[in-house]
């Protein structure tokens, strides 16, 4: 949905973005390139932060190329736009670590994240769950 003063950069989805031929890594490198090219052209003052998940569960579960965060992260860091890492899918544990992010190699700013605890999923996360039937 399309909303004023938020852009959209490409998506890093290998799959159906790569161009023939070319490699994970230098699709990355793209990626980076139109990042780059896309805060230029709104002049970084503008920008304040870039959303990401660690991989994309959007249409299934769909892992960013080889060397994507690392790129990106290095055109932020140059431009001083903070990463904020979304982890409402991949966070508690869901991809083998505490959160997505280490999984991928990211080193986000600040994370968003949500769990929703229930009576029978509460013994991963116990100090945050409470029974509302023996809570006073």
């Amino acid at each position: 949905m399309p909303l004023p003063g938020i852009l959209h950069t490409d998506a890093p989805y290998y799959y159906r973005g790569a161009q023939p031929g070319e490699s994970q890594e230098d699709y990355a490198t793209r990626l980076a390139n139109n990042l780059e090219q896309l805060i230029l052209r709104e002049d970084p003052d503008t920008i304040a932060a870039f959303f990401a998940e660690p991989l994309m569960g959007v249409g299934g579960v769909l892992l960013p190329p080889k060397t994507y965060f690392e790129k990106i992260q290095a055109v932020l860091a140059k431009y001083d736009v903070l990463l904020i890492d979304d982890e409402v899918i991949t966070g508690f544990g869901r991809t083998g670590e505490i959160w997505g992010a280490q999984a991928f190699g990211m080193q986000p700013n600040t994370v968003t994240a949500r769990r929703r605890c229930r009576r029978l999923t509460c013994r991963s996360a116990p100090s945050s769950c409470r029974n509302s039937s023996t809570s006073r």
